[in-house]
């Protein structure tokens, strides 16, 4: 996970914590390494599951904000458990790895929000300083846009022009951990 190979690391985590002794103290150590490793593909993990491993007070505020693409909230609630996740290395993964997915799941709820399909980038840009980063441009929207489905973890298109973004009418949003 340290040299950003995730998709190699979420194999090996998940065969590491499916061959483990049954210990709960060894499996919560590997599942919070694979969580994370899920997480800044897209995949979440479910409520259930954590409870199961004891692991929900650790996670489960956290991926509200992260299923919601509430930005805002989900880092305030990162670095309230900096501690937790900075002793395993995972604290700036997390910070820095999953802003994208963020965005994404952000673009997601404003899509349902607002049920229309094409969205003006002053649009997104109004919103995304309100929930985000009050210092964000047209420009920085549009970049990460750009990125979003040059990754193809949106589909549409966007046009510079017309200073819009146009999401697909079918299946927006793929299924990110699919997704090379």
């Amino acid at each position: 996970m340290y040299y950003h190979r995730f998709q190699e690391a979420d194999t090996f985590l998940e065969k590491a914590f499916h061959t483990l002794h049954p210990f709960p103290h060894h499996q919560q150590r590997v599942l919070k390494y694979w969580i994370v490793c899920r997480l800044v593909h897209g995949s979440i993990p479910n409520f259930s599951f954590l409870e199961q491993y004891q692991m929900l007070d650790q996670f489960q505020t956290l991926l509200t904000h992260y299923i919601g693409g509430d930005i805002k909230n989900f880092q305030k609630q990162l670095d309230l458990q900096r501690d937790y996740f900075y002793v395993s290395g995972l604290y700036m993964i997390l910070k820095s790895r999953t802003v994208l997915m963020l965005y994404r799941n952000f673009c997601k709820r404003i899509l349902i929000l607002f049920g229309n399909s094409r969205m003006q980038f002053s649009i997104l840009q109004d919103l995304t300083r309100k929930y985000f980063d009050p210092d964000w441009t047209n420009q920085d929207v549009e970049s990460m846009l750009v990125s979003l489905v040059d990754q193809r973890l949106i589909k549409g298109y966007l046009s510079h022009s017309q200073q819009i973004a146009v999401f697909a009418k079918s299946d927006p949003f793929p299924a990110a951990f699919i997704v090379s």
